[in-house]
């Protein structure tokens, strides 16, 4: 595996192979929330997990653009999760959604290696502005003719 723009890549990719679609995990317990249904919107192509154990598993089996994360899961917190996730796929972008954001919380997770944190009361523009550059920066840019 080689990366791309810090985002992990396949490196088997033949000259003249289209890449794969970006995909973007979400790893909630809850399901259908607004989070969710944004990052859809952004990337149609996104995988849903309900623990951070089931995120490792699928970091190392595949390549993601960018992991999209709560702060609290039942198997363990972002700040364990961001570690686990990074040591499977190094340079990997985790974003943290915090309900209801502390400072201390946001320092927490970005001192665990958070690309990002978002507040949820700005959730639509907090996501778009950190994770669309990272499916932007999955995709190859148009041939010229």
């Amino acid at each position: 595996m080689q990366t791309f723009a810090a985002l992990p890549v396949h490196s088997d990719l033949r000259h003249g192979e289209r890449r794969a679609a970006p995909v973007i995990l979400y790893v909630d317990e809850r399901e259908d929330t607004e989070a969710e249904r944004l990052l859809k919107a952004i990337e149609p192509n996104l995988i849903r997990c309900a623990s951070g154990r089931e995120a490792v598993s699928i970091v190392r089996s595949r390549a993601v653009a960018c992991v999209v994360a709560t702060l609290l899961l039942a198997d363990m917190s972002a700040t364990a999760l961001i570690p686990a996730l990074r040591s499977a796929a190094p340079g990997l972008a985790v974003i943290v959604v915090l309900d209801r954001p502390e400072v201390s919380e946001a320092v927490g997770v970005m001192q665990a290696g958070a690309w990002a944190v978002v507040d949820s009361k700005v959730l639509s523009t907090g996501l778009f502005h950190h994770v669309a550059p990272l499916i932007d920066a999955c995709v190859d840019p148009p041939a010229h003719a």
